[in-house]
């Protein structure tokens, strides 16, 4: 039982110890806080005097999804042209087999 106490009571001090350091960093960090809710204040602003700029990431995923159908569709035709034969065929080019 003294073993069990001294394990609780050497716990508690440690989770009060990490309290205290934890409210002492979150006092400390109170104006980095701050500065990010007026950060974050001054880009709802803008945004809402250019409502376009909203549309500049759905317009650049729309761009990559296209360019990359048409890659897939180029990669596909390239693998069309070619020609499949067996393994233990030779292969045959302007008359000379290799």
């Amino acid at each position: 039982p003294d073993v069990a106490r001294l394990c609780a009571w050497t716990c508690a001090g440690v989770a009060l110890l990490l309290w205290v350091l934890f409210s002492i960093l979150c006092c400390q960090g109170r104006e980095a806080l701050a500065v990010t809710v007026d950060s974050v204040t001054a880009t709802c602003e803008v945004i809402t005097e250019i409502p376009s700029m909203l549309l500049q990431p759905l317009l650049h995923s729309l761009v990559v999804v296209f360019t990359l159908l048409v890659l897939v569709y180029g990669f596909a035709w390239i693998l069309s042209t070619g020609k499949v034969l067996p393994q233990g065929e030779p292969i045959e080019e302007g008359g000379i087999q290799i």
